[in-house]
């Protein structure tokens, strides 16, 4: 019986024993919740910000007192960037020196490209001083992935990558040193937002940005806020963004063309046209109509090189209506015409000149006229036809004719002439 009453004694105590550290520890003080994963929006939103400052400061061409300014939110985010402003002003500055202002945008592309569904944010910041011109200019970009409760329906077809693509070909030729910058002049130059002529709500600010970022980096160019009229430009860059969508059974490929002019504004003359395409999705450029008709231009084009020789280079004028559309399909052929130009003028047969299209624009962007109108010497004419028929194999097919006339002004003399077709499965 005393054995029995040991044990149980034993027993009530080892599992007091046991249980007295879960009471000291339910006695304990709560301990604080896990803290919350940081926001993957403010985390770029800082990266952002020190890259942008620490790129400023590299890029800037001369020192200077940094005035914040204020940099826009474009994103339909609730976010205040007067700090971003402020430590991106403090990174940048230079310390004594000419007055500077800070402008720039943050705008946020949503988008979805293969598997990756996300966004794009993109901080453009440029440094702008007295007199209007950039003293340096930096576009910075980071991925964040898309809010829950963001509408997964608004995507945007480019990203940021493709803007790049885009922009930089073409800046690296415009600023080549045998480029129209390369006289050693220092123009001053005026970059436009390019018209979105796609079917698609595209922002193309980070597309003007981009462009005044690269052409700021270059000695041999003084480009000037478009928000700022002084001083006057000489230069002024004009462009477009054009799109292509195709739809073949359940695949949808599309095609983006970013066309540029460069205006002199002391000449009338228009010294340097170009252009740069991206696929969505890659590779998509490779194939369907606007390939087989950009096959057709190109032939032209060597046709007409050869055959107008080594003579001096003639005054060419290119209209809005240059080439008519004499197909059943509604087709925008200035992406032809522009190609052409661009081709000429690389070649050395033609100056072009700024005509009604490019007065458009220039006004449209409260942008003076060039202060004198050359006379153009020849003109830019042709018609794209298109016929639908069976091949022996019993399939739909296109097939496409492209002619071309280089004629003079009022049409009664052709200098060049040439025709090229091709045949396009349905």
């Amino acid at each position: 019986m005393g054995r029995i009453w040991l044990a149980g004694a034993l027993l009530v105590v080892g599992l007091g024993a046991a249980l007295a550290p879960a009471r000291a520890r339910d006695d304990d003080p709560p301990k604080d919740p896990a803290p919350p994963a940081p926001d993957p929006f403010e985390v770029a939103l800082a990266e952002l910000t020190d890259a942008a400052g620490r790129n400023l400061a590299a890029k800037a061409t001369r020192p200077a007192a940094v005035d914040p300014g204020s940099i826009r939110n474009m994103t339909a985010r609730h976010v205040d960037l007067r700090p971003v402003g402020r430590s991106i002003a403090a990174a940048a500055a230079g310390g004594s020196g000419p007055n500077a202002r800070l402008v720039g945008r943050l705008v946020e592309l949503s988008v979805a490209a293969g598997e990756r569904r996300g966004a794009d944010l993109i901080l453009s910041v440029s440094l702008v001083a007295d007199d209007g011109e950039l003293i340096a200019s930096t576009q910075e970009i980071r991925s964040v992935p898309l809010r829950d409760d963001d509408d997964d329906s608004w995507i945007e077809s480019l990203t940021a990558a493709d803007l790049a693509r885009l922009v930089d070909p073409i800046a690296k030729r415009l600023t080549a040193e045998t480029g129209p910058l390369g006289d050693g002049a220092r123009p001053v130059l005026a970059v436009t937002q390019p018209r979105n002529k796609t079917s698609e709500h595209i922002d193309v600010s980070p597309i003007v940005d981009r462009l005044e970022g690269r052409l700021a980096e270059v000695a041999r160019v003084h480009v000037v806020d478009r928000g700022d009229p002084r001083p006057a430009p000489d230069l002024v860059l004009l462009g477009s963004l054009s799109g292509v969508v195709r739809r073949v059974e359940e695949a949808t490929t599309r095609r983006y063309t970013l066309a540029v002019r460069l205006v002199d504004l002391r000449t009338g003359l228009i010294p340097f046209v170009d252009e740069a395409s991206v696929g969505r999705p890659r590779g998509a450029e490779t194939g369907g109509f606007a390939a087989a008709l950009d096959g057709l231009v190109d032939r032209l084009l060597r046709d007409a090189v050869e055959g107008l020789g080594g003579d001096a280079p003639r005054r060419l004028v290119i209209t809005r209506d240059a080439i008519r559309n004499a197909t059943s399909d509604h087709i925008d052929l200035t992406r032809v015409a522009d190609r052409i130009a661009a081709g000429l003028t690389r070649a050395g047969t033609h100056r072009l000149v700024a005509g009604d299209a490019e007065r458009g624009l220039l006004a449209r962007a409260g942008l003076p006229a060039p202060t004198v109108t050359p006379a153009a010497e020849e003109r830019l004419a042709g018609t794209l036809e298109a016929t639908r028929e069976r091949s022996a194999a019993g399939t739909a097919v296109n097939r496409l004719v492209l002619r071309l006339r280089i004629e003079s002004p009022d049409g009664r003399l052709v200098r060049w002439s040439g025709e090229r077709r091709t045949t396009l499965e349905d």
